[in-house]
């Protein structure tokens, strides 16, 4: 019914649904973190990011800048982990957002790196220090993004909610007088 709607709400803007998977983890016990060789795992702290034999931190500093007001309070209040391979961090996962409760998780994955599992075991890691700080962590990606979607169920991700999101840009539209 708002579908239709949507056509006169974003006149001249040409819009397309985007689907999103929600998942919850939802056990009581952490997932067995795997081993991955050649790959170390490390806490993303203020520690990590500042040694300068390791290669790769501006993508992480990055995603955290999209993600929290600051370094300093995501060094206080998030959590993240770094996977290092020959002196480079190839994958990082880190809490998108923190509450009381619920903390939301963000991953990416060198492409050289994509299919070891690699991302299972940063995934893995983190979850288990969430739910040692009490928090239930959330996942969310594109119902179009197979890998996300797979790390997650290995891991032991339950699929909580499918939504839809309608994606266009207003540079598209002719401008109204």
């Amino acid at each position: 019914a708002w579908q239709a709607a949507l056509p006169a709400l974003f006149v001249g803007v040409a819009l397309r649904p985007s689907p999103a998977l929600f998942y919850g983890y939802t056990a009581a016990t952490p997932p067995a973190p795997a081993d991955v060789p050649g790959v170390t795992f490390e806490p993303i702290d203020r520690t990590l990011l500042a040694r300068a034999d390791i290669a790769g931190s501006a993508p992480v500093r990055q995603e955290i800048g999209w993600m929290w007001p600051s370094l300093d309070l995501f060094y206080m209040q998030g959590l993240g982990q770094a996977a290092i391979a020959d002196g480079d961090v190839v994958c990082f996962c880190t809490s998108e957002y923190v509450s009381a409760t619920l903390c939301g998780i963000g991953i990416a994955t060198t492409p050289a790196y994509q299919r070891r599992g690699i991302a299972t075991a940063a995934t893995q890691r983190f979850v288990a220090e969430a739910l040692r700080r009490s928090l239930t962590p959330y996942w969310e990606c594109s119902g179009e993004n197979i890998a996300s979607m797979r790390t997650a169920e290995k891991v032991g991700f339950a699929l909580i909610e499918r939504a839809t999101y309608w994606i266009g840009s207003f540079d598209s539209a002719a401008p109204q007088c």
